[in-house]
């Protein structure tokens, strides 16, 4: 992350152009945080984190060719030092617990204040994690121990559970 005075480097990676467009209105009149580019896809999202490094990136979970998950694995796997923050208009518990597995410090849904993104981008600078009080309630309905958190897709838990039920492989196909 920046060194303390310095202003917090962000890109912001958001297909659709007016949410995007506000984002960064919002950044710009913050001081202390500073926009380093806009991205509308996982591969502009990878681009721009290459290009720019950022300290953090915030990242919409629908973009068009893919995940901001996809692009959160990617970023820790590769940039290390660039924090992710999800923002999604889709909110539950296992989207909340996904981002969290994936290496976000922060899930902000789209409706939430704005307020909570700034806090969710300054404690992602700092690699600290920021979930409202409603996320908070959001990951406390999650499983502890989520068929999610092993890699499961969601027909391999449907397996898994019509397997635990007694199912032939019949009945399961």
């Amino acid at each position: 992350p920046a060194m303390t005075g310095q202003r917090l480097g962000v890109v912001i990676v958001e297909d659709h152009a007016v949410v995007g467009q506000a984002f960064a209105a919002l950044l710009a009149d913050e001081p202390d945080l500073a926009l380093l580019g806009l991205a509308t896809s996982v591969e502009g999202a990878l681009d721009l984190v290459a290009d720019r490094r950022p300290d953090v990136a915030v990242l919409d979970y629908r973009l068009n060719d893919g995940t901001g998950l996809d692009a959160a694995r990617e970023i820790a796997d590769r940039w290390p030092c660039t924090q992710t923050v999800l923002v999604s208009a889709l909110k539950g518990p296992d989207l909340v617990s996904a981002a969290l597995e994936a290496g976000c410090r922060s899930f902000v849904p789209k409706d939430a204040d704005a307020e909570d993104l700034l806090r969710a981008v300054r404690a992602a600078g700092r690699a600290e994690s920021y979930l409202s009080g409603e996320v908070r309630a959001l990951l406390e309905q999650a499983p502890t121990a989520s068929a999610a958190a092993f890699g499961l897709t969601r027909r391999e838990r449907e397996v898994l559970q019509l397997s635990a039920d007694g199912r032939t492989v019949e009945e399961i196909a």
